[in-house]
């Protein structure tokens, strides 16, 4: 059961360029926390509701920056 004050993370996996910029659309329009929170409500007995759903611009550049490089040849060293 999720608790009011608790934190989820959610993690989307992009097999495309083209599936992360549908993404990051669907983010600024406030279309992905809609969807996010109907799932939550199907899933759950009790309501939820999503405060927010943040997605850092430096995490988007890095999204963006691995379709940008051959597949294993990342721009980035990980830290």
């Amino acid at each position: 059961m999720i608790e009011p004050a608790n934190s989820l993370a959610l993690f989307f996996i992009c097999m495309t360029l083209s599936a992360l910029m549908t993404l990051r659309q669907q983010w600024s329009s406030r279309q992905l926390r809609d969807i996010v929170q109907s799932l939550f409500r199907f899933l759950s007995v009790s309501e939820l509701y999503v405060k927010r759903l943040p997605w850092l611009t430096t995490d988007y550049a890095r999204c963006l920056q691995f379709f940008n490089f051959p597949q294993g040849k990342l721009g980035f060293s990980h830290k």
